[in-house]
């Protein structure tokens, strides 16, 4: 993979800790014992042209370990899964995992333990992003008696705006167009015609808004995929 431009971030690990060696010496050990391993477990759970990028900064040392890569790639990776949404559920526990051992390592490579470490983050980038919508896009296909038609014409509402900046973030055209296409078949398939909750009296006024804006989802997705593509040169 010759263009990283047209790359997303899987994901990213940040870590802080305040060791006694100078910073020099402690970015050195982070380049020479960390990151070599890293990118073999990198190249193992995602796939073998992932990207490594490492940049740091004083504080006593902040660190920032993240891989690039485009989904459709990484998909292709992760073996024996049937559709979009588990191949996002494996590929999610992958990208986990490497910016768990990135964390792991850039502490070990600093021997940093106990009070020494002041703030690690796990990142999940694209693919913790598409996670999470994907839960929200399960709960509106499911439909629940729990939740009133106005919460769930909400709900639709809140998928659009995750969804469109999503789209929006996506660097690679490839990924546009994947990534749009299969929120699109899976939005489509929220009812139509929601049902009212148990304890929903007003419900039936609401079925417009829901209706509205389940529509309104749909055709943004489509814009959005338009828009984003000619951006990166593409046309949709």
């Amino acid at each position: 993979m010759a263009d990283y431009i047209r790359t997303n971030i899987l994901c990213q690990a940040y870590v802080h800790a305040e060791v006694d060696e100078n910073y020099a010496s402690a970015v050195a050990a982070i380049r020479e014992n960390a990151l070599p391993l890293i990118a073999t477990r990198a190249k193992f759970f995602l796939y073998e042209d992932a990207k490594l990028e490492f940049d740091s900064e004083p504080g006593s040392v902040k660190s920032r370990i993240t891989v690039l890569g485009t989904i459709l790639v990484a998909l292709q990776g992760v073996c024996n899964y049937k559709d979009f949404r588990e191949g996002i559920s494996l590929l999610y526990d992958d990208v986990r995992r490497v910016a768990e051992v990135a964390s792991t390592e850039t502490l070990f490579a600093l021997r940093a333990r106990g009070q020494e470490i002041k703030r690690i983050e796990i990142r999940t980038g694209i693919v913790g992003q598409l996670h999470r919508v994907l839960r929200s896009i399960d709960a509106a296909e499911a439909d629940s008696l729990d939740k009133g038609v106005k919460g769930k014409a909400e709900d639709l509402e809140k998928i659009r705006a995750e969804v469109l900046a999503i789209i929006d973030s996506i660097k690679s055209a490839e990924d546009v167009e994947l990534v749009a296409d299969e929120l699109y078949v899976l939005i489509e398939k929220i009812p139509e015609h929601p049902t009212p909750g148990r304890r929903d009296p007003k419900g039936l006024d609401f079925i417009t808004l829901y209706q509205d804006n389940r529509k309104r989802l749909l055709s943004s997705i489509a814009s959005a995929k338009s828009t984003r593509m000619k951006a990166l040169g593409k046309n949709a």
